[in-house]
């Protein structure tokens, strides 16, 4: 939907991929990703700004790497991606640390 919008702002004729339409759109999703991610790690521990950044960077690296695939492959792609690295890390990771 960003993209979308972003396309009608700037008017732009070329495909929103060759205009930076896209990665501007999966920037800004990533770092609302990011954000969303929040009340999980408030849940955890103290939200400092340290923390807060962490958050942000950690997730929001993710979020880029997830926009990518819903971009280049699909909406199914992104969210068995973002299923299997919740379970590597909430379930699989813990196990093996225990």
């Amino acid at each position: 939907m960003l993209v979308w919008i972003f396309g009608k702002i700037t008017r732009s004729e070329a495909p929103p991929s060759r205009s930076g339409l896209v990665w501007s759109a999966i920037v800004i999703t990533s770092i609302i990703f990011g954000l969303g991610h929040l009340p999980a790690t408030s849940a955890i521990i103290d939200l400092t700004p340290l923390v807060i950044a962490r958050a942000i960077v950690l997730n929001g690296v993710a979020g880029l790497v997830l926009g990518w695939l819903y971009w280049k492959r699909s909406l199914e792609s992104a969210i068995i991606a973002h299923f299997t690295a919740d379970l590597m890390i909430l379930i699989v990771l813990p196990a093996l640390l225990a």
